[in-house]
């Protein structure tokens, strides 16, 4: 008797996740990810018409991850300067899953970023800084002020992301560095 999956699209999706998780993108293929679901692979095509668009779903799912992570730290009850390294932390943690996989995906020469996917991800960046933006100001209320330079609280926390994404991938400035420059930016 066939196994019944009661949500074959998760399955596939959780699969393939951990084909990247411990095998890294090479290892991904419809093939591989229909013989860890128990599928025949044109069930993988029905949900997934192509392995970009399988994987855009997994990053997709990886970044609203992050964003509850992130959300569950900001309900934490911690000082600025803690709820932020905690914040980095985890993005670092979050971004090395995938580390491999995005660097190989941009070296692909078949690899198609599609406008769709360019959108979704600067959908997703904004996010993260509006959810930014609502921490520096609940922490604005509790003393901390811009007075060091005339930015909007919007400003301060896209710098505060772009810098995150950017530490967490290059690995060239650590994080006691940025949170020195930013304590020197909000001062008390």
């Amino acid at each position: 008797m066939p196994k019944l999956i009661e949500d074959p699209r998760q399955e596939i999706l959780r699969q393939a996740k951990i084909i990247i998780v411990n095998v890294g993108f090479k290892g991904l293929n419809m093939r591989a990810v229909a013989k860890e679901c128990s599928f025949a692979v044109g069930t993988i095509y029905n949900y997934f018409p192509t392995k970009d668009h399988l994987l855009a779903q997994l990053m997709a799912d990886y970044w609203e991850e992050y964003y509850e992570v992130m959300e569950n730290i900001d309900e934490e009850t911690l000082d600025l300067f803690p709820k932020l390294r905690k914040i980095y932390e985890q993005l670092e943690i979050f971004l090395n899953i995938f580390l491999e996989t995005w660097l190989q995906m941009n070296r692909e020469p078949h690899y198609q970023h599609s406008k769709a996917g360019f959108k979704r991800k600067e959908d997703f960046t904004e996010k993260l800084i509006l959810k930014m933006e609502g921490i520096i100001e609940q922490e604005n209320i509790m003393g901390y002020d811009l007075i060091s330079f005339e930015v909007t609280t919007y400003e301060i926390s896209k710098f505060i992301i772009s810098n995150f994404l950017m530490m967490a991938q290059i690995k060239q400035f650590d994080y006691n560095s940025f949170e020195k420059i930013l304590r020197a930016l909000l001062k008390r």
